[in-house]
């Protein structure tokens, strides 16, 4: 079924063209990556389809009956009341069905009017029907699966909506619409605010939703695990593609290749008719002029092809380094720091050397950042000490952007102190930071958070550093410009010490990972799919030793239980034994009394001993029956449990 149908879409900012005879579909089985350059018009997609914005041209249709949730929708939350509280109430039909099954039921005990309760048990039925076709029966364990998924511990359901961080809000509200399942989720930067382990949460949960959705992230390897198609915005056209990200990148290339064929061969033919329409108009006859007109409508009526977009092209950038340092950089010994009752982490040891790039991983809160921050020199650890070899230099990233002079300009801040670059490199490096033109000339202090992480990160690259200490550095980068960072890294010969969530970008950089823990911090050299083997075989031996242990401790529980339950149909058998005995013994005497001569005349008195025999006889049957069902229960038991029983 087709959700949404995007036509001739055309919509402009001011002068400013982000959309011109777009056009693209969307279906109930659509999982779409929305992806291009920052700024190409991703989120104003969103807003278009949400009703925010109305298109200046073209027309998006959502078909009847389709239900479109989002994020920003859902970040209109009740301060008041807990995480819990707020949680449900994605579900208040389902819970409103609940209690009014509840109300039923309770009615339904006090009346005594069989038309009524015949009545209520319709009723009853029939919101029992509605509850379970709304899946009501798994409300409280969805809420409870998705609020953990997403990093929320279950001491955390109690805390107040207000005393949430906006981190924890925007997490929290990410919860509240996978709870709701509309039938087409809008995410925009879903994983914004996730460790690794909750963005691993969400791509399982994508995978399994029963609806459709279009993430907008520069989250590659989520775009990889989840999606299977991409919208592409590139030249205000909406260009699908089948696939995941990877395949995307792939076949956009190839589509490149291709356009890029066709145009130039195009060119080369306008060219030529113009040259022929120029020569004829020199000769200026008549038959020329005719000749002349007769090519010039030829090219009206030709359908131009546009020329490949070049914004995306490879800018290859390498670190250097001047001084060539020692090969150890890093040592750390005993280091431990928490803040006030928090305790992040203690006794901390372990060296960097040259080449190496570290990644401090663990779940958010666990002090990877602050870890960072100590290396760096901006605050002090709570005990032990680390030291940086003298020859080597240092260079600090974090989305503080303190590294930054306010007063400069782009161009400026980036060429200071790399005066032997030259203006060229310094543009086309600006350039793949999404700085073209003009735009080199803004002033430091008017530009957004994202751009003045783009200009801190460019001034990284030319920076003659040798360790590298980046805390979160792709954040606010669009893919281009994270491509530039990670190919600058991957030849940079130096080291490297660096928290990051974009599992793409750990991927392709790291070659040992830092992993902190509950228990501590595990040390594993190695690229990030051997440390994600890793990581499963410790979580399985975890799981098995935990399963092992309540095993021993359930088998004890289970036996006591099985014998239990063993005593009570024995027991259940012998007491039906002897009532069946007890009623045999009341029939034998009834039937000896009706044969006795005494009572052959006394009709009444027969009448009345046949009525005890037919209702002796009755129970009888009954009792029968009712130990035959323990009998084939107590076969069925033994069968089944009788090695384990004590």
């Amino acid at each position: 079924m087709k959700y949404i149908t995007i036509k001739n879409l055309t919509f402009s900012y001011g002068d400013n063209v982000i959309f011109k005879d777009a056009s693209a579909d969307i279906f109930g089985e659509s999982r779409i990556g929305v992806v291009g350059l920052n700024g190409s018009g991703k989120t104003t997609l969103f807003h278009l389809i949400q009703k925010k914005l109305e298109p200046d041209e073209g027309s998006i249709t959502i078909a009847p009956g389709i239900t479109v949730g989002t994020l920003e929708q859902d970040l209109q939350l009740n301060k008041d009341l807990t995480l819990w509280e707020e949680g449900l109430r994605a579900f208040e039909d389902v819970i409103q069905i609940e209690k009014q099954m509840e109300e039923l039921n309770q009615i339904l005990h006090k009346t005594e009017d069989p038309e009524e309760q015949v009545r209520l048990i319709k009723q009853i039925s029939r919101l029992s029907e509605e509850f379970e076709s709304l899946k009501g029966y798994e409300y409280i364990s969805r809420t409870k699966g998705v609020l953990q998924g997403l990093g929320f511990s279950q001491e955390n359901f109690s805390l107040k909506v207000s005393a949430l961080s906006g981190g924890q809000k925007t997490r929290f509200a990410l919860a509240k619409l996978l709870l709701s399942k509309p039938d087409l989720l809008l995410l925009d930067e879903p994983t914004n605010h996730l460790d690794i382990e909750s963005i691993a949460w969400l791509e399982d949960f994508l995978k399994s939703y029963t609806g459709a959705f279009m993430v907008i992230s520069h989250d590659r390897y989520f775009l990889d695990k989840t999606v299977n198609g991409i919208i592409h915005i590139d030249n205000k056209k909406l260009n699908e593609y089948n696939g995941n990200y990877t395949e995307f990148i792939r076949k956009k290339e190839k589509r490149y290749e291709i356009q890029a064929r066709h145009y130039k061969i195009q060119q080369s033919k306008i060219l030529k008719i113009e040259k022929f329409i120029e020569q004829q108009r020199q000769w200026n006859r008549e038959r020329n002029i005719i000749a002349a007109e007769s090519r010039m409508k030829m090219l009206e009526k030709m359908e131009r092809i546009d020329k490949p977009n070049l914004t995306e092209q490879k800018i290859l950038i390498r670190l250097k380094t001047d001084v060539v340092s020692s090969n150890d950089v890093l040592w750390v010994e005993d280091l431990s720091k928490s803040y006030g009752s928090k305790h992040l982490f203690s006794h901390l040891t372990f060296q960097i050397r040259r080449g190496e790039k570290v990644f401090v991983t663990g779940p958010n809160g666990c002090g990877k950042s602050t870890l960072l921050k100590i290396i760096s020199g901006k605050i002090e650890p709570d005990e032990g000490e680390f030291h940086i070899a003298k020859t080597v230099k240092t260079a600090y990233f974090d989305q503080e952007l303190e590294n930054l002079d306010p007063d400069n300009t782009i161009i400026d801040e980036v060429w200071a102190g790399n005066e032997k670059v030259t203006e060229t490199q310094i543009r086309n490096l600006l350039a793949a930071f999404l700085f073209k033109g003009d735009d080199v000339f803004k002033i430091i202090n008017t530009l957004s958070g994202g751009e003045q992480t783009r200009v801190s990160i460019a001034k990284l690259l030319l920076s003659d550093a040798d360790f590298l200490i980046l805390d979160e550095p792709t954040n606010n980068l669009d893919i281009s410009s994270r491509e530039v960072l990670e190919n600058a890294l991957m030849e940079f010969e130096g080291a490297v010490l660096c928290v990051s969530h974009d599992r793409y970008f750990v991927q392709k950089i790291g070659t040992r990972f830092l992993n902190f823990t509950p228990q501590g911090i595990t040390d594993f050299t190695g690229d990030y799919e051997a440390w994600q083997e890793r990581l499963a075989q410790e979580k399985e031996r975890t799981e098995s030793r935990k399963t092992e242990k309540s095993q021993k401790a359930l088998d004890y529980l289970r036996r006591k239980e099985l014998s239990s339950e063993y005593r009570k149909i024995k027991n259940a058998m012998e007491r039906l034994e002897k009532e069946i005995e007890e009623i045999e013994e009341q029939i034998r005497l009834i039937e000896t009394e009706m044969s006795d001569p005494d009572y052959s005349s006394d009709h009444e008195r027969l009448t009345e001993l046949q009525e005890r025999l037919d209702e002796q006889s009755g129970i009888l049957e009954q009792k029968y029956e009712e130990w035959a069902s323990k009998e084939d229960a107590y076969r069925s038991f033994l069968q089944e449990h009788g090695d384990i029983i004590v």
